[in-house]
């Protein structure tokens, strides 16, 4: 062996006898990989309308402001285009997944293993490759999460106060974030009760992690209305394209015309024929958006008084005929569960929709072999949201039987569960992005469920980990 050879072997043992370097490898390993593949990023409109408001620093709250607020500054400082957000989520993906292993698995090849397996399956490496708000608000989710389990084990007070960054990035990055968020902010209840009050009596137990899910819900309620105020953004009142969706859906079940007054006065030939012909179980847009030339499509407003009259119709529509409702809804989140379908609906993007911000993305060699692979999935059981929900829905309360042990795993489960059921109530389309946390949360419950539990420290010991 040469003695360059010699002192490279030399440097590399003490890495290798460590417990975290081949795990740290694999994490770094995916989240190059991810990186190289989909460099610069996916991007669809909803991308591109975000990082036009980066670029203007002119916002509007169809989408929450907070990701155009950070694209600004990366592409203003770090680097133009999608590829640092591209980054930074893969980044807090593949770090919550080495926190998660670390908790769980002592064995640091089992950890490596399972790091690169979950982190490589198709509907979870292909959306690393896109810049939408699921992703961001996912990964970082996950990372609160793992940071959470982390210092729940360790009583580490850092982990705990990052996790409540990340959580709050993650939870301002989307609308529908309450639903999942509430079950976490239960378990960071959970957690700061541990680290903060070790002597607490069974009444501060239970109450303690109820007021911490509290205050931080509030808090981040609060931010969520004030920083669209702060950056003096537009408001479009996107809520309002709901709630048509529904009245539209419901008036068509029922035959009957049940869209508020001013739609008689503003548009008197939208009959129920045109709502029939423009109505789709699959997505809201086609009642938006010219796909058909020949018919007229629906207008929405911003006048606060015609909000007010659309909510009341909706509120009583919904009241009147609760069954067709559900029947309705139940019809969307059956295509978005892949149920009863032979494609599923809008897996998930590989481009960069046309735009003048001079993104463009070309496919090399490797990227098209890449997906050539995950295409052929994209029909399967990997990409059928009813998989993900009733294996959450089984798995979860099992969870209930390893008492302690079981906490994080039951919360994590929960948080899966309440965004599925959101979704049934609120979903404006069938795409699969919007089960895309249960996709996540699903591997990481079945490893939480037979891995063997963490050795906890003691209250003891709880000084180290300042």
């Amino acid at each position: 062996m040469s003695k360059s050879g010699l002192r490279l072997s030399t440097a590399v043992k003490p890495l290798a006898k460590n417990s975290e370097f081949f795990p740290a490898l694999a994490a770094l390993i995916g989240l190059g990989t991810a990186f190289f593949t989909f460099y610069p990023g996916y991007m669809s409109y909803d991308s591109i309308s975000q990082l036009t408001q980066a670029r203007t620093y002119v916002f509007n709250d169809h989408q929450p402001v907070i990701m155009a607020l950070i694209w600004h500054f990366l592409d203003q400082n770090i680097f133009r285009g999608p590829a640092p957000i591209l980054f930074l989520n893969g980044l807090a993906f593949w770090l919550a997944l080495f926190l998660i292993l670390k908790t769980f698995l002592t064995r640091a090849r089992w950890r490596s293993f399972f790091t690169l397996l979950i982190g490589f399956t198709p509907p979870l490496f292909v959306y690393l490759g896109i810049i939408w708000k699921d992703v961001m608000c996912g990964s970082f989710m996950l990372l609160a999460f793992a940071l959470w389990l982390s210092a729940w084990n360790t009583l580490s007070k850092t982990q705990f106060f990052l996790g409540v960054l990340c959580f709050s990035l993650g939870f301002l990055t989307r609308y529908n974030s309450p639903a999942p968020g509430l079950p976490l902010c239960i378990f960071a209840g959970i957690v700061f009760g541990r680290i903060f009050q070790p002597t607490q009596s069974s009444f501060q137990r239970h109450l303690t992690p109820l007021l911490v899910a509290m205050v931080l819900l509030v808090s981040l309620f609060g931010a969520g209305q004030a920083l669209p105020r702060l950056l003096h953004a537009e408001k479009v009142r996107m809520w309002q394209t709901i709630l048509l969706y529904d009245l539209i859906g419901l008036s068509i079940e029922s035959q009957t015309y049940l869209l508020p007054d001013y739609f008689k006065k503003e548009d008197p030939q939208l009959d129920l024929a045109r709502m029939q012909a423009l109505y789709s179980h699959e997505v809201l847009d086609t009642l938006f958006h010219p796909y058909n030339s020949d018919i007229k499509n629906l207008t929405l407003t911003r006048d606060d008084a015609k909000i007010a009259a659309l909510t009341q119709s909706w509120l009583a529509a919904v009241f009147h005929h609760p069954l067709l409702h559900l029947k309705n809804r139940w019809a969307i989140f059956k295509n978005h569960l892949g149920i009863a379908r032979h494609q599923v609906w809008y897996p998930y993007i590989r481009t960069v929709e046309p735009n003048d911000l001079d993104v463009h993305f070309t496919p090399s060699r490797w990227n098209s072999w890449v997906h050539g692979r995950i295409d052929r999935s994209k029909n399967s059981l990997l990409f059928r949201g009813w998989f993900y929900l009733l294996l959450t829905l089984l798995i979860t309360p099992l969870f209930l039987l390893r008492r302690r042990a079981g906490i994080p795993g039951f919360w994590l489960g929960l948080s899966s569960l309440a965004l599925f059921l959101f979704n049934f109530l609120t979903l404006p389309s069938s795409d699969f992005r919007y089960a895309w946390w249960g996709v996540i949360t699903l591997p990481i419950l079945i490893l939480m469920f037979f891995a063997k539990p963490p050795t906890f420290l003691s209250q003891g010991d709880r000084e180290v980990n300042l």
